[in-house]
């Protein structure tokens, strides 16, 4: 989970410092593959959180010091999905304001270019003399 929130902030400092979409691009496919690993990890542990379900209230006593440290380390681990949480939010606030601001710059151009081709197809003015 550090390294999925140092990979959203470098994300968030990218977007702030407008750089390269593809930067940010490739991040997203590195925090697929921590994704992936998390599942994974998630996925090995199924066996043992329905073996602590099953687990008797006396055998869940003896253990209290080390579910105190597991629980401490969980609490610690929601802190950092709850920055992560933070982090994405702000991060798409900065990429919807990219967008937004692309598109006006957008339709600037195709207001120039149809300005343009306006005055580009009309016969340049000439000037006469006027005979006195």
């Amino acid at each position: 989970y550090r390294s999925m929130l140092e990979i959203t902030q470098m994300q968030s400092d990218g977007l702030s410092r407008r750089g390269d979409i593809r930067e940010f691009v490739s991040l997203l496919q590195k925090k697929q593959d921590i994704i992936r690993s998390i599942d994974k990890l998630e996925t090995g542990l199924e066996p043992l959180k329905r073996a602590w379900k099953n687990t008797s209230k006396e055998d869940k006593k003896q253990l209290s010091a080390r579910t105190a440290r597991l629980n401490s380390l969980l609490d610690s681990v929601i802190v950092l999905i709850e920055k992560i949480i933070r982090q994405e939010r702000a991060n798409e606030k900065t990429l919807q304001k990219r967008r937004d601001q692309f598109g006006e710059d957008l339709a600037l151009i195709n207001r120039g270019r149809r300005m343009h081709k306006a005055f580009a197809s009309k016969p340049k003015p000439r000037f006469v003399d006027a005979k006195t």
